[in-house]
């Protein structure tokens, strides 16, 4: 019988100790290790509205989207900035300029940031000002402009994270990446609820205990 108790109050011990820790990671915003996937999309001189596409051009530039699954660092920090590929793949999408003769000023280009993990998380729009212009072949470049303040998002269940984009230099002839970097990643802390549930599973653990002892003191009584 001490053997048991000793267990039940082990286990009550343990329990109690894993509810103090949970409590006191309850609202409290730290960095963790987050796992990140989605896709993306984008579309030239639109609305954040969209409409977005897999694939967009304006004159002799093209977007083609890409899908990503990056975990972050212990810190919480993530960059999104594969090279390119056919097709693209953890980065942001990537751009293609061809040699033909055209002037880019006073265009827009907007992505669209889709997250399927984790759950809730949003799905940001970035839109950029393109300019530049292309002369020849082989002179002029283009440079695509983002604001690259980092912007704060959050997930379903309380946990957060920070975006930024990164701008784009493309010469003709070439493809680049478009890239970007999560920073400050924090895992949903636990509801409310669930406290509740691991509190009310100790006090019926407790409610046992005293079960067992009153039955063994009335035993003890008959004898």
């Amino acid at each position: 019988m001490k053997t048991a108790v000793s267990a039940t109050v082990k286990s009550i011990m343990l329990g109690v100790a894993a509810l103090v820790i949970v409590g006191a990671g309850h609202g409290t915003a730290r960095a963790d290790v987050v796992n990140f996937q989605g896709s993306t999309a984008g579309c030239f001189n639109c609305t954040s509205a969209g409409p977005f596409s897999t694939s967009a051009s304006l004159l002799g530039l093209t977007y083609n989207n890409s899908a990503f699954n990056v975990t972050t660092t212990p810190a919480g920090n993530a960059s999104i900035g594969n090279s390119p590929a056919v097709p693209n793949f953890n980065n942001l999408g990537s751009f293609t300029l061809t040699g033909d003769a055209a002037t880019y000023d006073g265009n827009t280009f907007t992505l669209n940031v889709v997250f399927t993990s984790p759950a809730g998380a949003a799905s940001p729009t970035f839109t950029a000002t393109v300019t530049g212009q292309v002369i020849t072949t082989s002179q002029g470049n283009l440079f695509i402009d983002f604001n690259n303040d980092f912007q704060t998002f959050s997930f379903a269940n309380g946990g957060s994270f920070q975006l930024r984009l990164n701008d784009v230099s493309i010469t003709p002839g070439g493809t680049v990446s478009l890239t970007g970097d999560i920073r400050a990643a924090t895992n949903p802390v636990p509801e409310p609820t669930t406290l509740l549930l691991l509190g009310t599973g100790l006090t019926g653990v407790a409610a046992k205990l005293r079960q067992r002892r009153r039955a063994r003191k009335a035993a003890q009584s008959v004898l």
